[in-house]
């Protein structure tokens, strides 16, 4: 069964669940499914998009100006990110943060963007906020995260870059670029990650 199939199944029983939600007092039931359901499109939509990813060339970037970071859900790590990125030279605007929130997680506010799975329909389309920081086009993606999340996953998968730069606990293709160390060391993966991209670029 194709993908488009697959969908338009989900998005009818994803109608028939809508209004059973509303006939219906089992609320809790009814959310349960209905992420599973997800779940399960974002799965399939994952091992598509793997599949065109790992076909591309990889591109080195001559230049860098615009980096896209992706992250979990971690102000501090977050901040200390940015700071590392700026001292090794490159300014706030070029720097574009997007942080996954699960929905039991933090409802603080921040100033940085996030997004959750409640930001993808039921058919695994991203809305709009998502789908901006995927067409910036980024010189850099930094995948900063090592736990699997499909949706972190899938927006690193769909976001336009030149290159890839992450962690060796993460499954290896999505990243063109990959560093053993912990999370919790940004300022000594910025610096790292500095080093090898100047080595790439530089004439051999």
């Amino acid at each position: 069964m194709k993908l488009l199939q697959i969908q338009q199944c989900f998005k009818k029983l994803w109608e028939y669940v809508s209004l059973a939600y509303f006939q219906s007092s089992k609320t809790t039931f009814v959310l349960i499914l209905l992420a599973h359901i997800k779940k399960r499109i974002i799965a399939l939509l994952l091992k598509r998009e793997m599949r065109r990813h790992v076909e591309k060339t990889v591109s080195k970037p001559k230049s860098i100006n615009k980096i896209g970071i992706l992250m979990e859900d971690n102000e501090e790590i977050t901040r200390s990110l940015s700071r590392a990125l700026r001292s090794i030279g490159f300014s706030k605007d070029q720097l574009h943060f997007m942080m996954y929130r699960s929905e039991n997680g933090s409802e603080q506010p921040t100033q940085i963007s996030t997004f959750s799975s409640t930001d993808f329909s039921y058919t695994a389309h991203p809305h709009e906020k998502v789908q901006t920081f995927c067409d910036k086009g980024y010189d850099v993606l930094i995948n900063y995260f090592t736990k699997s999340n499909p949706y972190l996953e899938l927006v690193s998968l769909k976001t336009q870059t030149k290159f890839r730069v992450g962690f060796t606990a993460l499954d290896n293709r999505y990243n063109d670029l990959i560093f053993s160390l912990p999370t919790e060391e940004p300022k000594l993966f910025c610096q790292q990650m500095n080093n090898y991209l100047k080595r790439i670029n530089s004439p051999c």
